[in-house]
């Protein structure tokens, strides 16, 4: 009996595991319906890939963070203006150029990348002291272009 309900259980966690989002990584990005949780674990897991492919810990994701990260992504995306947090643990992006038909993968990868290409944003994103972090990513439709504002917080402690 013990048996039963265990793996009854494990089915059941494997099963939210799997629908934890209505949309997945291969969907296309739809400003009108722009699943920001989906996006915000794809690219704090590829941030965390590549933490791992350089030998360095995982971020350990902060509910802190992450909520300072999307208020400060709503204020860049309200004003329009690319504006750095009072602290030196944060980095923030805004794409203009973004085609139409891309999917949430491609989103990352474009935000991964232009992170990554900067060598400021690379030093903070792969900090080795760092141990915590949060993301934001959030999309604006201006005329006929999508803008993404994306930012990313680390810290040393929670």
């Amino acid at each position: 009996m013990f048996k039963t309900k265990s793996y009854l259980l494990l089915l059941l966690l494997i099963g939210l595991q799997f629908n934890v989002f209505s949309q997945s990584h291969k969907d296309s990005v739809s400003v009108d319906n722009f699943n920001e949780e989906l996006a915000d674990s794809l690219i704090f897991n590829l941030v965390n890939r590549e933490r791992m492919d350089r030998n360095m810990p995982k971020l350990f994701k902060s509910e802190r963070l992450s909520k300072a990260s999307n208020v400060h992504a709503g204020e860049i995306k309200s004003s329009d203006k690319l504006t750095y947090s009072d602290t030196q643990s944060g980095e923030c992006i805004q794409i203009n150029e973004i085609k139409n038909g891309f999917t949430y993968d491609e989103l990352v990868k474009v935000v991964f990348k232009k992170w990554i290409k900067s060598p400021g944003h690379e030093k903070l994103l792969m900090g080795e002291f760092f141990l915590y972090g949060g993301v934001s990513i959030q999309l604006k439709k201006v005329e006929s272009k999508v803008i993404i504002y994306a930012v990313m917080q680390v810290s040393y402690n929670e």
